[in-house]
């Protein structure tokens, strides 16, 4: 699990961008080819904020200065795979409205030997795509999910949590690390008026369930639809908390003020998340080196016992320990096992 640092110099402003918009242009010019007609003399791939969606910019219109049209998932699949793009992009299932639609478009995705090497995500909020019997799949004459998904995302909010026993049991989903991510919404562990050990525990949180991945619901809860505050500089409500899936403050401060201010608010939450994706890290090492320890039949009883004690923070799925000497204790007795075991691997 990792995140990329960004430079100091990058976080002195942050443009003015909308990641919705940017998704509609390029599913526009995947439906409707046509559509890269009008905006080719102008929108240029720097324009994008989002790196996933400035690559695959710069893929449609490599393929368009080409002279390439038809521009489709199978073309741009291989545009994004020549210049090794491809084995990063993802398709994210939130709900499903109308699973035979969807089950066509997986089947064609997955029937050609470049496309499916896209990844699809589901998230297990709704029960669409892993219960047969769900409302909406009365139309299915059969239920081809299972063998269309790749990761699973279940969400695992305090009040809603799909990581329970039986969802895998019942469902048939893989207990594969590298095939679930955990999908979060509405929890104080993305809340600013919450005991800082709340932020930190995520990406732990995380690895002790089995997962390898977080997806968060939005970045910019304030200026959602479901929002309650359009300037969380006077009110950080954002429908679930207080500063729930908001991460960066709008540029202007006041209605109507004449100009924007593009610096970056400090945000205590991000960096905790950035200490609590070491975290993770070195427990996947730490996991690791057991796994290659046991093959060689090396006595790690301590090292074993650091991996253990993950699970004893977190004795419910929506119940964690509030001690942050613990966890910080813990992270160092994480770190010691790897340099010990190291040395004798």
């Amino acid at each position: 699990m990792s995140i990329a640092r960004t430079p100091t110099k990058q976080l002195d402003r942050l443009p003015p961008q909308n990641l919705d918009a940017e998704r509609c242009v390029l599913g526009s010019v995947l439906l409707w080819n046509e559509a890269i007609d009008e905006v080719a003399d102008f929108l240029l791939a720097e324009h994008f904020y989002s790196d996933a969606h400035r690559r695959i910019y710069t893929a449609i219109r490599r393929m368009y200065e080409r002279g390439v049209h038809a521009i489709d998932p199978v073309t741009l699949a291989e545009e994004l795979d020549k210049h090794g793009w491809l084995d990063r992009v993802h398709i994210l299932i939130d709900e499903t409205e109308n699973p035979r639609r969807l089950a066509h478009f997986l089947k064609l995705l997955k029937s050609d030997p470049l496309t499916r090497r896209i990844r699809v995500v589901a998230c297990m909020q709704g029960l669409g795509l892993m219960d047969p019997g769900s409302p909406g799949n009365e139309g299915l004459t059969e239920f081809p999910f299972p063998d269309l998904i790749d990761t699973y995302c279940p969400e695992i909010d305090e009040n809603y949590d799909r990581w329970m026993p039986y969802y895998f049991d019942d469902y048939k989903i893989p207990h594969d690390r590298q095939k679930l991510w955990c999908y979060i919404v509405a929890t104080s562990r993305i809340a600013i008026d919450t005991p800082g050990v709340n932020n930190r525990v995520l990406a732990l949180d995380v690895f002790q369930r089995g997962g390898s991945g977080v997806l968060m619901w939005e970045s910019f809860g304030w200026d959602h639809l479901y929002g309650n505050s359009n300037n969380p500089w006077i009110d950080p409500y954002t429908r679930h908390a207080n500063g729930s899936l908001a991460f960066f403050y709008p540029p202007r401060r006041k209605a109507g003020a004449k100009g924007a201010d593009f610096t970056v608010t400090p945000s205590l939450r991000l960096e905790a998340f950035r200490e609590s994706v070491d975290d993770f890290e070195y427990a996947s090492m730490l996991e690791e080196l057991v796994k290659t320890g046991r093959k060689k039949s090396i006595e790690m009883k301590s090292a074993e016992r650091a991996l253990s004690d993950i699970k004893r923070f977190f004795p419910e799925n929506t119940n964690w320990s509030q001690n942050a000497a613990w966890l910080l204790q813990l992270r160092d007795r994480l770190a010691r096992e790897i340099v010990k075991l190291k040395a004798r691997l």
